[in-house]
C-alpha cells in the first residue's frame, strides 16, 4: 500500500514549510485499521476531489481535471493539474492499479476475460468445452445413476431440479445417450436464461436469442458468452440511448447469421476491458466507446478497440511510473533537486482520509465533554425517577394492603342491624381517610410529576441521539478541513522549491 510518513513533526519544528504528502509505495494496498476500532470509514472519492480542488482554488490555482501528464518516464492521467504552475495531484485508487502492482502475475487469471475480440473462436472453444463436459457427465450418469440423480436433486436451482426429473426414468428407453445429451443441453440453457421476473432490454434480448434460434450448442455458447452482458456497465445518458437503439435494431434483423454477428459484436465491444478496473465505470472511457459507436458501423467497432487499450494503459497506474512520481515528490526536499513538476500523491486508503478524530485532539475532547454532560444529566434523571417510582410503587402496595386489611376486619358484620352497619361504614371511611392522609403526607411523586420526569428524560435521550447524528457530519467536516490544510501546506512548500 502507499503509506504516509507518520513522523513529520521533527521536520515541521525545523521548517515553517514542509512536504505534507511524503508517501512510499508497496505492491498491494490494504485498508488501514486501528486497534479496537476495526476498519474505519473513509472520505469518498468525490469528497476528496472537491476538498483538494477547493484547497488549490483557495491558494489561487485552478486545476484541469483528468489531465494527461506525460514525461520521459511517466504517462498517467492526473486527477488535477495546472500547466502554468506545474503542480497537480494524483489519487492512487485500488481499482486504478494495473497488473504490475500485484505480486502474482496470475492474481486475476480466473477473472472473466473481457478483452476477447475474436468472438468466433471464443464460441468454438465454448462449444468444445461443453461437449467435453457433457461427455463426462454422461459417463458419471452411467457409472451410478442413483448417485448422479441424488446430486442433482440437492441443487436449489430450478434448472437442476428439472434436469433431475427428466433423467429419473431415462433407463427405460433403449437409446439413452441422445436423450441425455438433449436434456443436458436444456439444463445448461436454463442456467443462463433470465428468470421470468428479470426485466430490461438485456434480458429481453437474451429471450429473443432463445426464442429465435433452435436449441443447439451454438446457441448455448452464444448465451454463455453474453451471460455477463452489461452487468457492470454504468453508462451516461447518450451511451444508454445508443445501446437502446441498437437493441431495438437487432430485433429487426431477419437473417440469423447477421443477427448473431451483430449481437456478439455488441456484447464483445461493450464488455471490452470491463473487468479490469472496471473500465466501464470511467465516464471518459464510455465517451470514447460512444465516439467509436457513432463514427463507425457496428461491423467495424472491433477494428478500433486499440484506442480503448491505449486509454486503459494511460488510465491504469503502473507500478514503476507511480513509484517515479513518488520518488520525484520526495526528492524535491533535496538541494540538488532537478524536479520542476510537483505532483501531490494521495492514496485513497491513507490514514488522513479515515473519518475519525484523534483522542488527543481538541475536537474529540470537546465532543466527549458534551457527551459527558448529557450522560450525567440522563443518569441523574433516571436515578431520581427510578427511586421515586420505586418508593411510590412500594408505598402504593402498602397502602392497598392496609385498606384491604381494614375492610377484612369488618366483613363478618354485614348481617348486623342497618343502624350499626351505617355506623361501621362511617368508621371504615374515617380510618381509610387516615390511611390515605398518611401516604399523602409522604410527598410521593404525583402523576403530574411523573409525566414531567418522563418528558425530561425523553428530551435528554433525544439530545444524545441528535448529538450522535451530528457527530458523524462534524467529524467528516473536520477530516475534510484537515485534508485541505495539508494540501495548502503542500502548495506553499512546493512554491518555495520552484
Amino acid at each position: 500500500m502507499l503509506l504516509g510518513t507518520l513522523d513529520i513533526s521533527g521536520q515541521a519544528q525545523q521548517d515553517s514549510l514542509y512536504n505534507t504528502f511524503q508517501l512510499t509505495i508497496k505492491k498491494i494496498g490494504e485498508p488501514v485499521s486501528r486497534c479496537g476500532l476495526g476498519i474505519p470509514d473513509y472520505l469518498t472519492k468525490e469528497e476528496v476531489l472537491n476538498a483538494i480542488h477547493d484547497a488549490f482554488k483557495a491558494s489561487g490555482i485552478i486545476l484541469t481535471g483528468n489531465y494527461w501528464y506525460e514525461t520521459e518516464d511517466v504517462n498517467v492521467i492526473l486527477d488535477g493539474y495546472n500547466k502554468n504552475e506545474k503542480i497537480g495531484f494524483l489519487l492512487i485508487e485500488h481499482n486504478k492499479k494495473g497488473k504490475s502492482f500485484f505480486y502474482s502475475k496470475n492474481n486475476h487469471s480466473k477473472q472473466y476475460d473481457s478483452s476477447i475480440v475474436d468472438w468466433q473462436s471464443d464460441i468454438t472453444n465454448k462449444i468444445k468445452q461443453f461437449e467435453k463436459k457433457r461427455g463426462e457427465a454422461f459417463l458419471l450418469f452411467l457409472e451410478d445413476k442413483t448417485a448422479y440423480h441424488k446430486e442433482l436433486k440437492r441443487q436449489r436451482t430450478t434448472a437442476g431440479k428439472k434436469f433431475a426429473e427428466k433423467i429419473k426414468y431415462l433407463e427405460r428407453f433403449p437409446e439413452i445417450k441422445p436423450l441425455f445429451e438433449n436434456y443436458f443441453l436444456q439444463y445448461k440453457l436454463d442456467q443462463v436464461l433470465p428468470f421470468p421476473k428479470q426485466n430490461g432490454l438485456r434480458y429481453d434480448l437474451k429471450r429473443h436469442v432463445n426464442n429465435r434460434l433452435e436449441n443447439s450448442t451454438e446457441k448455448l455458447a452464444i448465451l454463455q458468452s453474453t451471460y455477463r452482458m452489461f452487468s457492470s456497465v454504468i453508462q451516461p445518458t447518450a451511451f444508454s440511448e445508443k445501446i437502446n437503439a441498437i437493441f431495438e435494431n437487432l430485433h429487426t434483423i431477419n437473417a440469423d447469421e447477421k443477427f448473431i454477428e451483430q449481437y456478439m459484436i455488441l456484447n464483445t465491444f461493450l464488455n471490452y476491458n470491463s473487468n479490469w478496473a472496471p473500465m466501464n465505470q470511467v465516464p471518459a472511457y464510455n465517451e470514447l466507446k460512444l465516439e467509436i459507436m457513432n463514427t463507425y458501423s457496428i461491423e467495424y467497432w472491433l477494428n478500433h478497440v486499440h484506442t480503448l487499450d491505449q486509454f486503459k494503459e494511460r488510465y491504469l497506474l503502473q507500478f514503476e511510473e507511480t513509484n517515479r512520481i513518488l520518488e520525484n515528490n520526495l526528492s524535491s526536499d533535496q538541494s540538488n533537486n532537478t524536479n520542476t513538476n510537483f505532483i501531490l500523491p494521495l492514496e485513497m486508503r491513507e490514514n488522513r482520509l479515515a473519518i475519525w478524530l484523534s483522542p488527543n485532539s481538541k475536537e474529540y475532547i470537546a465532543l466527549q465533554n458534551e457527551y459527558k454532560l448529557l450522560n450525567e444529566k440522563r443518569d441523574s434523571l433516571s436515578k431520581e425517577f427510578e427511586t421515586k417510582s420505586m418508593v411510590k410503587y412500594t408505598a402504593g402496595k402498602e397502602k392497598d394492603k392496609e385498606i384491604k386489611k381494614l375492610f377484612r376486619q369488618h366483613t363478618d358484620k354485614q348481617y348486623l342491624p342497618k343502624t350499626e352497619i351505617d355506623s361501621i361504614k362511617t368508621l371504615i371511611f374515617d380510618e381509610e381517610q387516615v390511611i390515605l392522609k398518611k401516604y399523602k403526607d409522604m410527598n410521593l411523586m404525583s402523576d403530574e410529576e411523573e409525566i414531567l420526569f418522563k418528558q425530561n428524560l425523553k428530551a435528554t435521550y433525544d439530545a444524545i441521539h441528535a448529538k450522535r447524528k451530528t457527530e458523524s457530519a462534524y467529524i467528516k467536516e473536520a477530516t475534510i478541513n484537515r485534508l485541505k490544510e495539508d494540501v495548502k501546506m503542500y502548495i506553499q512548500w512546493a512554491r518555495s522549491k520552484m
